[in-house]
């Protein structure tokens, strides 16, 4: 009896150990954390914030960036800043009907005017694996989106 007692004992206390430890983990920490366990090259760009480089069919080379704050963490792309494009109700159409295509990936036009592809996930639950899916579907998404919209893009100068 005394040995079943000390057992539960010692597993409660472990237990108890590793959630204060994993408890305690800054959304910073877990997110670099997570980045470094996926393997994906990545660069600090400040404390919260990552990019990761991609490479696409239609959008060549371009960064996702993750950022972690105390509820999300968020995984998005910059694929066309304000200046790039015009502003036309067709674009503004083909972005919603992009946003009806694509589970979980969000699409539109930020506060900035840029056009982004982003998506939010749950730091309380994200993952290793949530994460490298999240990385993967943003940049997919970012490339097929680039693609549609180049015919609003201006021409380079």
């Amino acid at each position: 009896m005394r040995k079943t007692i000390a057992t539960v004992a010692v597993l409660l206390l472990i237990t108890l150990m590793l959630s204060v430890t994993y408890g305690q983990e800054s959304p910073s920490a877990k997110a670099a954390r997570l980045l470094n366990d996926s393997k994906v090259k990545f660069t600090k760009i400040e404390d919260g914030i990552w990019t990761v480089p991609f490479g696409g069919k239609q959008l060549k080379d371009f960064q996702v960036v993750v950022a972690a704050d105390k509820t999300y963490l968020l995984t998005f792309a910059t694929i066309a800043n304000q200046k790039q494009f015009r502003a036309a109700s067709e674009l503004c159409k083909k972005l919603l009907v992009h946003n009806d295509e694509f589970d979980r990936v969000k699409i539109g036009i930020d506060n900035r005017g840029d056009v982004v592809v982003r998506i939010d996930l749950s730091m309380r639950l994200v993952d290793k694996q949530e994460l490298t899916e999240a990385l993967n579907q943003t940049a997919a998404a970012a490339d097929q989106v680039y693609g549609s919209i180049v015919p609003f893009l201006n021409p380079a100068r």
